[in-house]
């Protein structure tokens, strides 16, 4: 005959597989996520722009390379802007536990007819682990008098002042500052 599990065995099993559940699905969770922003520069003037977001993205599977690629027009040049977000070190990223992230940030203006095609590859790497802060990568691209700066940041999605998943909060309008 089978014996069967008292209620005080059965309670337990329970509150210790309820006790491991959240730590098992968070560490399958990835929070990272990037932004790629703009500015404008005047070399001769020393004036620029303010900065423009141009995307923002979450970075959700560690197995594959994210890849992005984003068209930005300005003063009637248009750059070609492609990113790319991967782990390194393939053996930890196949245990799920990756150590390295790897940013790649190229940028192509595309209808530039007074001189040679210009591409700027520009990469990062970074230690990767829980709450692992933030890396940024930039580049320019001058023509003439104009320095177009582009940046790729990424973070963790839970450190302080880190790129943060969703939309920023906003303060709401009072009567006071309308």
């Amino acid at each position: 005959m089978m014996k069967l599990f008292s209620k005080k065995h059965v309670l337990f099993i329970t509150l210790v597989a309820l006790t491991c559940l959240p730590s098992v699905v968070g560490a399958q969770k990835n929070l990272d996520v990037c932004r790629l922003t703009t500015d404008t520069r005047s070399l001769k003037h020393g004036y620029g722009t303010g900065i423009y977001e141009v995307g923002k993205f979450p970075v959700d599977d560690i197995d594959d390379t994210t890849k992005k690629s984003y068209r930005y027009e300005m003063d009637g040049r248009v750059y070609m802007v492609d990113v790319e977000v991967e782990y390194g070190d393939f053996n930890d990223v196949e245990k799920g536990k990756p150590t390295k992230i790897i940013l790649s940030l190229l940028v192509k203006l595309l209808n530039d007819n007074t001189s040679a095609p210009m591409v700027t590859p520009v990469e990062a790497a970074s230690k990767y682990r829980h709450k692992w802060g933030t890396v940024y990568l930039s580049t320019d691209i001058v023509v003439g008098d104009t320095a177009q700066h582009f940046q790729l940041t990424c973070s963790d999605g839970l450190s302080k002042d880190g790129v943060q998943r969703g939309e920023p909060k906003w303060p709401k309008k009072t009567s006071k500052n309308k």
